[in-house]
Formats: structure tokens, sequence, C-alpha cells
């Protein structure tokens, strides 16, 4: 029992100097930020300075006198340059204090369970919207019980600081589903934490779950309570794998997510190597999957794959479709658009 006691405060201790650090850490990132904010605001002014010195000289220059002010002019143009080469300089510096700062912000938000909630920023979007629709009552309250709704009923941020959907009343989450429940929430992103651990927890455990079968198109986060029947064990169900029914759809829903987080934020901390893993094994699935006869997947429900052995288009074989609709031939039109998009 004493020992079990010290092993507890030992991680315990571990946990509150790590904590500690990060929080030390992150203030000194925030005052080395300060300190290069008031060096680009001393550049600008002086940039603002040399370019009223230029228009100057270049209204003087248009009057013919050329020869007086010709070698002034030069000097001032370099010195344009050179303060124009400095603010980029340092604008790259302030762009990766402010990467690393929201990176060890949201670790401490982690670590101190504080990811819980609505972030603020959607609780005042709902607010605003809200107040638009003040004249259409029944929208308005549509609105506010639909909107948060992810956030409230579906979400769950884990330990490991990834971030599991489940897709309505099913405990399970879809790949292609959950990428589409936080869709609306992308816009508002860049100016919230919160948000931001939220959407990026999702993308890193699409990725956990891609690399552990990329063949699944949906997952639990606690394995089974009960033996697999042999039927589900021939569709592919596994300790995780909720369905085994291969979409190539649900795979894009994946890169889609990435990709428009990434033009909402600007922000790169969720291509990390397993993203990287996970892309990787999507590429070299659809290729596999270009000659679906040499390949080893099946499912009971596509009696197909014999009946209707496919060839060798140039498309990305598909098991099913949205909706989990099962094709005929492997090359429906609509997974064809949806891939050429992604």
């Amino acid at each position: 029992q004493i020992f079990h006691e010290m092993v507890q405060l030992r991680a315990n201790v571990i946990a509150v100097i790590s904590l500690v650090v990060s929080v030390i850490v992150f203030y000194a990132f925030t005052f080395q930020a300060v300190n290069t904010q008031t060096r680009i605001k001393s550049i600008e002014e002086s940039f603002k300075e040399s370019s009223e010195r230029a228009m100057r000289y270049a209204s003087l220059l248009e009057s013919n006198q050329r020869e007086v002010f010709y070698d002034e002019k030069i000097q001032v143009l370099t010195d344009i340059q050179k303060e124009f080469y400095s603010l980029l300089h340092i604008q790259k510096e302030v762009e990766t204090l402010y990467r690393k700062q929201q990176t060890l912000y949201k670790q401490i938000l982690l670590e101190t369970k504080k990811v819980k909630g609505i972030p603020d920023i959607i609780s005042a979007e709902m607010k605003r919207i809200a107040n638009l629709l003040e004249d259409q009552p029944l929208l308005q309250k549509m609105f506010l019980n639909c909107f948060p709704n992810t956030l409230e009923t579906t979400t769950t941020v884990l330990d490991d600081g990834t971030t599991h959907i489940i897709t309505g009343d099913i405990d399970a989450m879809w790949l292609r589903d959950s990428a589409a429940q936080v869709f609306h929430y992308h816009d508002l992103a860049s100016e919230d934490v919160h948000l931001q651990i939220i959407i990026e927890g999702l993308i890193k455990r699409q990725a956990y779950y891609i690399n552990m079968d990329p063949y699944a198109n949906a997952f639990r986060l606690t394995p089974w309570n009960r033996p697999l029947s042999d039927y589900e064990k021939q569709e592919g169900k596994g300790e995780h794998v909720a369905e085994r029914k291969y979409e190539v759809d649900s795979l894009c829903a994946f890169l889609e997510l990435s990709y428009h987080y990434w033009r909402a934020t600007n922000l790169t901390s969720q291509f990390d190597k397993d993203w990287l893993r996970a892309a990787e094994k999507i590429v070299n699935l659809w290729r596999q999957e270009q000659e679906h006869s040499s390949s080893a997947y099946s499912h009971p429900q596509l009696k197909h794959n014999v009946q209707n052995p496919s060839a060798f288009p140039g498309f990305t074989w598909s098991g099913l479709f949205s909706f989990l609709n099962t094709t005929i031939m492997g090359f429906d039109q609509v997974t064809m658009l949806v891939s050429c998009r992604t």
C-alpha cells in the first residue's frame, strides 16, 4: 500500500512539474512575441518615413530636378528595400512564435482538463446569429438547437488530445460523418484554441483509425463488450472496428477535413508522422484497388465480388458508396467524382 502511494505521488509530482514547465515556457514565448511585435512597430514607422521621403523625391523628380535628387533617391529606395525585407523576416519570427505559443497553450488546456463545454467563439456566434433571427423565432430556435449539437452530444476530447465524435445515437465514429459534423465550425477555428483542439484532435483520431484499418469506415472508442458472431467476423468487425464496409468517400472525408481546416486556420500541427502514414496508406490502397481482382478485401454484402470481376479502367474500386449502398460494378460515378475533387 505504501509503495503504491509512493508511485502515485511520484506520478503526480512529475505531472505538476511538467505543467509548471509548460506554463513558464508559454509565458516566455509570450514575452518574446511582445518584444518582436515592438520591433515590428519600430521598423514599420521607419518604413513609413522612408516611403513618405520616396514620394516627395518622386514628385521632385517629375519636376525635372533629377540631378539634384538622383543620389538621394537611390539611397531612399535602398532603405525601403532593406526595411521591407526586415519586416518579412520578423513577420516569419512572429508566426513561428505564435505557433509555438498556440501549441503550448493547447497542451496546458489538455493537461488541466479545461477542454470542456462549448468554446467561447461558438457561444458568441450563436448569440450573433440569434440576434439576426429575432423576427423568425422558429428558425432561431432550430439554429440554437442544431449549431452546437455536435459539441454538446457527440464529442469527447480524450486524454491523449484526440477527439472521438460518434454519429448521432450510434455509439461509433464514422470517418465521413464525423468530418461533416464539424464542417460548420472551420471558419471560426482560427480565432479559438478550444475549437482548434477539438478539430485537430478529430483529424488525429481519424489518422489513428485509418492506420489501424484503412478499409474500415466506422470505429468504436471501446472494444465490443460481447463476443462477435461468425457473420460479424466475416464482415471484418474487430476490437475497435464497428464497420468494415469499404467506401472511397470515407477516406476522402479525412483528406478534405484536413485540407479545409488548414485553409481556415493556416495551422499545420495536425500534419504529424501519423497523418503522413495514414495519407500514404490511402494512396497505396487506392492504387491497389485500381486492380480489385488482386485485392484481398471482401464483404458478405458484396456478392458481385465474384459475379462481376473488375477490369482496369484507371479508376479506384469502391465496395460501397454514400449511405452504405453496395456498388454493382465497383466504379460508381458519385464516388469517382468525390475522389477526383479530393
